[in-house]
Formats: C-alpha cells, sequence, structure tokens
C-alpha cells in the first residue's frame, strides 16, 4: 500500500514534470557549450553534471510555475499535449496549487545555485546572469 502510493506520488510529479520538454532545454545547452573553444572552458566532469542538473532544475521550474500560472486556463484546455496545455495535474487535481508554488520556488533557488556555479567555476560573473535568463524571460 505504501510503495504503490509513493509509486502514484512520483508519478503525479513525472507527470508534472513534463519530461518530454526537456529538449527545449537539452538541445540549446548542447549547442552552446560545444560552440565555446575547449580551449575557453575549464571543463570537467563536474561542470558538465552541473550543467544537466541546470538543464533540469530549469526545465522543472518553467513547467511548474507555467502550471501554477495558467491554472483557468489549462483547465479550459481541451486540445491540449504533452508539449503545449499544461500538464494537467492542477485541472485534474492531482496536486494543489500550494506544492506546485513551493515546487516551482525550489526548482527556481536550485536554477540560482548553479548559476552561482557556473560563475564562480569559470571566473565570468555573465555566466551568472545568463543561468539567471531563463527565470527572468518565464516571469516577463
Amino acid at each position: 500500500m505504501i510503495k504503490q502510493k509513493i509509486f502514484r506520488r512520483f508519478h503525479i510529479w513525472l507527470q508534472a514534470s513534463r519530461l518530454p520538454a526537456i529538449f527545449f532545454i537539452a538541445l540549446p545547452l548542447a549547442l552552446g557549450f560545444l560552440s565555446e573553444p575547449i580551449e575557453n572552458l575549464h571543463f570537467s566532469s563536474l561542470y558538465l553534471f552541473v550543467l544537466v542538473l541546470y538543464a533540469f532544475f530549469l526545465e522543472f521550474f518553467i513547467v511548474f510555475a507555467n502550471d501554477y500560472a495558467d491554472e483557468k486556463t489549462d483547465a479550459l484546455n481541451q486540445s491540449w499535449t504533452k508539449f503545449s496545455g499544461g500538464s494537467r495535474v492542477l485541472a485534474e487535481k492531482l496536486l494543489s496549487k500550494k506544492e506546485l508554488k513551493k515546487a516551482s520556488f525550489l526548482m527556481g533557488t536550485c536554477v540560482f545555485l548553479c548559476s552561482i556555479f557556473f560563475a564562480i567555476h569559470q571566473g565570468k560573473l555573465s555566466l551568472f546572469f545568463l543561468g539567471q535568463s531563463g527565470i527572468f524571460i518565464l516571469w516577463a
């Protein structure tokens, strides 16, 4: 019974995360990473790991915050897909607005921390601001 509840909860958060949309973030990050001459990067496996984490945190922040903000329109939307129209976790009352708000705040905080890591690791303050741009664009 407990395993079933945990599995169900995991499945709900997986639905909320809309993982297929990660490619919208992963591709630009990969292209940006590969376009920088290797000699200009202080490359490490830790940096690459944090970059992957950053992509997931940013994706989760975007979809959680978007679902939170678009609750009413998503509930009315009858033609949603995996890539548009929300994850349906609020429309189907699988999560509360409070839970989604907390999760988006947590993911935004993780994006913030990754951005600090990039700025310190590469010695470029501009990486902090670039790392925060996804949060700013969603807010705008």
